[in-house]
């Protein structure tokens, strides 16, 4: 059962003050300090999921702009009745409609992010048109404003000329001979809502007018001179008729206040909502709070967990710790044993899981993993035993005995039980005895439950049976200083002395504890002791390794970076290389078009004895020369071949030589080296043709020589003067696959541009090294294929040899060419 006490203990009332400091609006303080935990899983769930984005959104730095608004009950009656509103009462509807404002601009700028600011998005009205008249009306002080009607500022504007009008009346009899020897003081005031002059009783009857008021001495008559009298009574009446036209104005806007009642209500209804779902979104941020997965049995598993409330000296959230039972097989673990030092953190485990268990009841995020398992007990029972920074505890132990009683009788399997320094305040045997009755029951009943304890004998119980865990909280035995954090399946010590040691008592008390000890400590404590010794060592140890781990991953992830760096330089370097690259390459490609029609000439000029055959071998040996310049800066320039396999080896630092042949992978180029570093990981000047380049180690493969294989040169290609014109169907194989690269369609076009195609067509396939072409001609009349045969047999000024496609390759309509 949790009591008001049971909230005291675990410090509820500190968590919602904590959390009313988030809200903005006065309603929204007051719900978050009437915060109950008796929420439904599904209803915490659903608010978890709300929250858990809103507190995104707070990471980010924003909150829903509501601002302060006082409550607003009191206004929503009277609007209700149909009562008239005065000028604050207005001031406090605009604030909400302001505020109402600001949010449905929030809302939907960050309705992706929220799915209860998409529905706000939907929800809110601001009623601009009321927004607008109550600002018209009322001014920032709750008064009427002269604008708020035409009549209201004509009267006030007659007011005030007729106030300066008796005022320069008032003056000019101040200073009349008449009265000046009559006057109490030489000023003028207003007394009962009319302009008077203060007269000496001896002058009265002396001075024309109406006594209005007396002092409270009575030595003062407050005169109204007989010259203003009717003034006074025109500025009443005009008072009078303001006043009136005051409280009509006032009553046409409640009317509309009144007509709009309820959407008023309903945005101020979900302004609180947000306000307070907000305030719990900034409290999440704050102690880094988020959902966890809710059991449907009992369990206790909460990774990472930490006390809400405590912060250390530089600001930071508790030390995190994991609590929790292993459910493995039966029968799974039900107790967990608390032990360790005095002030080592042991009541703040024990506090932490009621008060985590208490905020997920409430709908509010918990600061834990979100691997965590929180399963809603029906009843929290806690029994705080020796009273260490709590109040109101049974401090007898009598009365200690009557809370275990009380708990042993009423829990069930369902609920959560907090026994904190169990069975104390009595003999240590006979409490021991007591302690371990008590937890024996609960483990039979299946009953969750934390102790935390001194006791020996209930540290030994989970050496011993399955259904109890022991922990313990770590002790610093060098400093003598605890560190808050629990450790899981080990027992701990008291350290009395060592804390003895650390708050300061006489050596020689000390001394003699420490003697009296030793002779009566028992096997338990001494292997405890060198059990927290060897952790402690283990842990010193994971520290290291961990400070080295990152260490090295931050000189990877240098690494990486100079790696990155410069595979972006060289990407820049190869950019500008290909881009010279393809400039040069386009170029020879249109200087071979030109030589090639030279050397086609050339052999025509020779074949058919157009002109003199010494001027036809002329004309041949320098476009040979010329193709033959062209193809070894080609050579030098383009990139080789695609292959499929890699040539040569790859390259080792060991193996670096200047000369050495090797190929380079960017370049797909034969090339050699030209100067390296001293170690494999400094780029090497690599000389290809005429390109020198720098690479890394891994760009380059070794190769026996750097014989770059020859394209066909003019030279090659004229071989027709030099030996007969192959026979037709000389080598070529049945079947030819028709390429992009190796195939023509010359369809549709006449024989002339058909010839001139084929023979262009027949230089590129002899520039990229296609050994076969494929000139697709069709059927037609056979001009065209007898043409194209014709000129292959007679007038092709390369080598070549030819037959027809076979059925599989277009028949009779296809002719399939051998180059060389």
């Amino acid at each position: 059962m949790l009591t008001a006490a049971h909230l005291e203990k675990l410090e509820w009332h500190l968590l919602v003050t904590k959390l009313a400091l988030f809200a903005q609006t006065t309603e929204g303080q007051q719900a978050c300090y009437s915060l109950l935990p008796n929420k439904s899983a599904a209803a915490v769930t659903h608010r978890w999921s709300e929250v858990t984005a809103l507190k995104d959104i707070a990471r980010s730095g924003y909150r829903a702009p509501i601002g302060e608004l006082d409550s607003p009950s009191a206004i929503f009656k009277a609007a209700e009745k149909g009562q008239i509103l005065e000028g604050p009462d207005f001031l406090k509807i605009l604030g909400i409609l302001n505020s109402t404002k600001r949010v449905l601009g929030f809302a939907t700028s960050f309705a992706p992010r929220s799915e209860r600011l998409r529905e706000l998005r939907g929800s809110l009205d601001p009623l601009s048109k009321l927004a607008t008249s109550i600002e018209n009306t009322v001014s920032s002080d709750g008064t009427i404003k002269d604008e708020a009607s035409p009549d209201l500022n004509a009267l006030r504007q007659h007011k005030t000329n007729l106030r300066n009008k008796i005022e320069d009346v008032l003056g000019r009899i101040l200073v009349s001979p008449d009265v000046a020897d009559y006057l109490q003081d030489n000023f003028f005031t207003v007394r009962h809502d009319k302009y008077v002059i203060p007269v000496r009783l001896d002058g009265r009857g002396r001075i024309k007018g109406l006594i209005v008021d007396t002092s409270d001495s009575g030595q003062t008559l407050f005169l109204e001179p007989s010259a203003i009298t009717q003034m006074n009574q025109d500025l009443h009446d005009i008072d009078v008729a303001e006043k009136l036209e005051i409280i009509r104005i006032l009553r046409d806007l409640s009317a509309v206040v009144s007509k709009d009642i309820d959407m008023i209500r309903r945005n101020y209804d979900s302004l609180i909502d947000l306000d307070i779902k907000t305030a719990e979104a900034s409290l999440a941020v704050d102690i880094d709070a988020g959902s966890v997965h809710v059991s449907e049995k009992p369990c206790l598993n909460i990774i990472g967990a930490r006390h809400p409330l405590i912060k250390t000296s530089d600001g930071k959230n508790a030390t995190p710790n994991t609590i929790a039972l292993e459910e493995r097989g039966e029968p799974s673990q039900r107790v967990l044993i608390v032990s360790g030092p005095n002030a080592g953190g042991k009541t703040v485990v024990l506090k932490t899981v009621g008060l985590l268990h208490l905020m997920a009841r409430a709908g509010l995020l918990l600061p834990a993993e979100s691997t965590s398992k929180i399963y809603f007990f029906e009843n929290i029972y806690l029994e705080m035993g020796d009273g260490q920074n709590i109040t109101a505890n049974l401090s007898t132990f009598s009365g200690h005995l009557l809370g275990l009683k009380h708990i042993l009788e009423s829990s069930t399997k369902n609920d959560l039980v907090l026994l904190d320094e169990l069975a104390t305040g009595t003999e240590p045997q006979t409490g021991s005895s007591i302690a371990r009755s008590i937890l024996e029951h609960l483990a039979q009943e299946s009953i969750t439950a934390i102790a935390t304890t001194h006791f020996d004998e209930l540290k030994t119980m989970a050496l011993e049976d399955p259904r109890y865990r022991n922990a313990s909280m770590e002790y610093q035995v060098t400093s003598y200083r605890p560190t808050y954090r629990l450790i899981l399946d080990v027992p701990g010590q008291s350290y009395g002395i060592e804390l003895a040691i650390q708050i300061g008592l006489p050596k020689r008390i000390i001394d003699r504890a420490s003697s009296i000890r030793g002779n009566s400590k028992n096997a338990l404590d001494e292997s405890i002791s060198a059990l927290q010794q060897a952790r402690q060592q283990i842990e010193e140890t994971r520290t290291t390794l961990q400070t080295e781990l990152l260490e090295a991953q931050a000189a990877k992830d240098r690494w990486h970076s100079e790696c990155q760096l410069l595979e972006e330089q060289r990407a820049k370097v190869s950019a500008k290389l290909a881009a010279k690259i393809e400039s040069d390459v386009e170029s020879l490609r249109s200087q071979f078009e030109d030589s090639s029609k030279e050397l086609r000439d050339a052999v025509k000029t020779i074949r058919f004895g157009d002109s003199s055959p010494a001027i036809g071998y002329e004309k041949k040996r320098a476009a040979e020369a010329k193709l033959r310049d062209l193809e070894k800066t080609a050579s030098a320039l383009a990139p080789g071949t695609h292959q499929v396999d890699l040539p040569g080896q790859p390259l080792e630092a060991k193996d670096l030589a200047v000369g050495l042949p090797v190929y380079v992978l960017p370049l797909k180029r034969e090339g050699s080296i030209v100067k390296f570093g001293s170690s494999g990981s400094t780029p090497i000047d690599v000389q290809v043709g005429v390109i020198k380049l720098r690479v890394g180690l891994l760009d380059l493969r070794r190769i026996t020589s750097t014989k770059i294989t020859p394209k066909k040169t003019a030279e090659q290609s004229n071989r027709k003067h030099n030996s007969v014109i192959s026979d037709v169907n000389e080598s070529i194989p049945e079947f030819v696959p028709q390429t992009n690269r190796n195939t023509i369609d010359l369809r549709g076009s006449d024989v002339d541009t058909a010839l001139d195609k084929a023979l262009d067509f027949l230089d590129r396939c002899m520039r990229q090294d296609e050994i076969y072409a494929v000139l697709i001609h069709g059927h037609g009349s056979d001009r065209l294929k007898q043409a194209l045969r014709a000129m292959l047999k007679t007038h092709c000024p390369y080598k070549v040899s030819f037959r027809a496609g076979a059925n599989n390759e277009g028949g009779d309509g296809v002719t399939i060419v051998k180059i060389g």
